[in-house]
């Protein structure tokens, strides 16, 4: 499985959301590769899911993906409760 952490240029919030998700998924006993990417590239990558912010929404909507969509990167309890959701559904 590969996640990609997704922001404006791929080095600041997707970095955080990447380490983020890290711990989180080693926490609920997940593994998946994790990638942090600039939001042009998000849609034509690989992922199975991607995590970012709310501001990203518009530029993601028409892409064939699953979107968890985070308010502030550093909420990780909103992070896992979503990220727990998408295992227990898929």
């Amino acid at each position: 499985m590969l996640i990609n952490t997704v922001c404006g240029n791929g080095l600041g919030s997707s970095l955080i959301l990447k380490i983020n998700v890290d711990k989180i998924l080693k926490e609920i006993g997940k593994t998946a590769e994790v990638e942090a990417t600039d939001v042009g590239s998000a849609g034509s990558s690989g992922a199975d899911l991607i995590v970012t912010t709310s501001q990203f929404k518009n530029n993601l909507q028409s892409i064939n993906k699953e979107v968890i969509y985070v308010n502030n990167v550093m909420d990780k309890e909103d992070l896992k409760a979503q990220l727990v959701a998408y295992f227990e559904n898929n």
